[in-house]
């Protein structure tokens, strides 16, 4: 119930496709509410007395009573609905009809009141601010019109009329008082709507100019954090607008990071202090297709960071993907189209050469850890690695003229056998080098280590330890998959020898034969010097083999 009672105070209609009609709009809009208070005034010293007493004017004044409060409403209704042109002769035709009563009224018996002039003014002067051309021709031939009818009827009363100035001063202060201020204020409210409206004209110009210009203006960033910051100072200060923000997501859509214009200033992740209006006003933008706008009369006007008077967020979209919101705050009660069109456009300017300095940047990050691993490759390393339960085999690598070097190692250096024993890379200096040690752990389980040596005024940052590890990972895994290979290879040779000397023997027919073969196979399959085969007897029998086969 509130909120219906409210929105009778605020202009429903949005009339900012036509900055024209939007400043003429709430210019209506103001004057219909003073006209509410006028009109109750009227009835309160004017209508209701000349009702109760039974004047001869009584007539005149229901039809003004009910015809009033007819076009007021009417004026109204159609304001809010965005019939503009029907309220604004609503309007005109309630002003002219408000002359009535003081024109014709008690014509036998009274002269014409001194505010009567001003009053028949009211039209003319609201359809000459309001209407076009044509149509101030009309209200002034209805004025004019009006007034021939008074004279008319003023000429069938012969009588002599007594003016007693005392009396009327009263009431003549009163309507010349009414007559001026609406006057007043009709030439307030409309006279410079036509400067607002070119004042208007030529910022959206100026902010089409800029958008064009955008591209070239922010083509010297180098990073996208630059990038980010350049496009926030220019449409601070190249488009005038009061402040901007960005609003990144992440892929899934969740806000990550705010970038704010004026100093720079980012915040990232749990530090960030967005309030539930602008996560709301983030997602929303995000999940539609056009701009969003929120001005000082809405209901999530906290979103507005003061002194702007309105808002605007656009997605920045490229190829379905939605990288964050552009957010734009104004002075201005209001965004035009050309404005929204502008800024949507520099939100897709902006998107494409996001997405291209984050290509950028992953290809210079690339070459970085190529770059990096190139100078960590150039300098003599040691790798060991352990391929058997107890038994170390290690290797020294040389960058040579013709390849790399590898010569085998002759002993474990203690540094060595404490990388071993770590879980995580750690580094030693010693003398004017520093060592890298790093674990070669796979599945829980530590496989060997390497040691990097590099000069020791050379930084080890994160990005470097990164690396380190993702060869570690890396090399780890070649060196399992490698044992199984070499497992897999044992297991079958074995197969396939078992499977040779079953057939061998199945041929042989008798023992001696059988004895003979198995001991020559076993010679050449484990390279034996010699084997000896010995068979216990039957079960019963004295315990004196029955045969033996030996081969030497």
């Amino acid at each position: 119930m509130l909120s219906r009672i409210g929105n009778l105070f605020r202009l429903q209609y949005d009339y900012s496709d036509n900055p024209s009609d939007y400043y003429r709009a709430i210019g209506l809009f103001i004057l219909s509410w003073i006209n509410v208070v006028l009109y109750a005034g009227w009835v309160y010293l004017v209508a209701w007395p000349a009702l109760t007493e039974g004047t001869e004017d009584s007539q005149i004044v229901v039809f003004a009573l009910v015809g009033g409060l007819a076009l007021l409403a009417l004026s109204f209704f159609a304001l809010q609905t965005g019939r503009l042109y029907s309220a604004v002769w609503a309007y005109v035709v309630l002003l002219g009809a408000a002359v009535v009563p003081p024109v014709l009224s008690q014509f036998n018996s009274e002269p014409l009141s001194l505010a009567t002039p001003v009053l028949l003014l009211l039209p003319v002067v609201a359809a000459g601010l309001l209407l076009p051309r044509r149509h101030q021709i009309t209200v002034t031939i209805a004025t004019l019109a009006l007034i021939v009818l008074r004279a008319l009827l003023q000429t069938q009363s012969p009588e002599t009329l007594e003016i007693i100035p005392e009396e009327a001063a009263r009431w003549d202060a009163i309507f010349l008082g009414v007559a001026t201020g609406l006057t007043f204020l009709l030439l307030f409210l409309f006279s410079g709507y036509a400067e607002r409206v070119l004042s208007a004209s030529r910022h959206d110009l100026a902010v089409l100019r800029g958008v064009n210009a955008y591209a070239s203006a922010v083509a010297a960033s180098r990073s996208e954090q630059a990038l980010m910051i350049l496009t926030l100072d220019y449409i601070r200060d190249r488009l005038e607008y009061r402040s901007a923000q960005l609003f990144l997501l992440d892929e899934e859509g969740a806000l990550m990071r705010r970038v704010q214009s004026g100093l720079g200033a980012r915040e990232v992740g749990a530090g960030m202090i967005v309030s539930e209006v602008d996560r709301e006003i983030v997602a929303a933008a995000a999940r539609s297709n056009e701009p969003l706008i929120v001005t000082h009369r809405d209901e999530n006007s906290s979103h507005l960071i003061p002194p702007a008077r309105s808002a605007i967020s656009v997605a920045v979209r490229s190829e379905n993907r939605v990288f964050g919101i552009l957010n734009v705050h104004s002075i201005r009660p209001r965004f035009s189209p050309d404005e929204k069109a502008a800024l949507v456009d520099l939100a897709s300017q902006f998107a494409v050469m996001l997405a291209q300095q984050r290509e950028f940047d992953n290809l210079q990050r690339a070459l970085r850890d190529q770059a990096e691993a190139r100078a960590l490759t150039a300098r003599p390393q040691r790798t060991p690695a352990l391929t058997a339960p107890g038994r170390i085999v290690g290797f020294d690598f040389y960058p040579g003229d013709s390849g790399p070097v590898l010569t085998p190692m002759s002993d474990l250096p203690p540094y060595i056998a404490a990388a071993l024993e770590q879980l995580e890379p750690f580094i030693e200096a010693r003398g004017d080098v520093q060592h890298i040690h790093v674990p070669i752990r796979f599945r829980g389980e530590t496989l060997g280590a390497m040691t990097f040596t590099l000069p020791r005024n050379q930084p080890i940052g994160d990005r470097q330890m990164a690396l380190i590890r993702t060869v570690s990972d890396r090399l780890a895994q070649a060196l399992e998959n490698m044992w199984l290979f070499e497992q897999t290879q044992a297991q079958a040779f074995r197969e396939r020898k078992a499977t040779e000397v079953a057939n061998m023997l199945i041929g042989a027919t008798d023992v001696r034969s059988v004895l003979e073969r198995a001991a020559e196979t076993f010679n050449e399959a484990l390279g034996a010097v010699s084997t000896r085969i010995t068979l216990q007897p039957n079960p019963g029998e004295d315990r004196v083999p029955r045969a033996r086969g030996e081969l030497t």
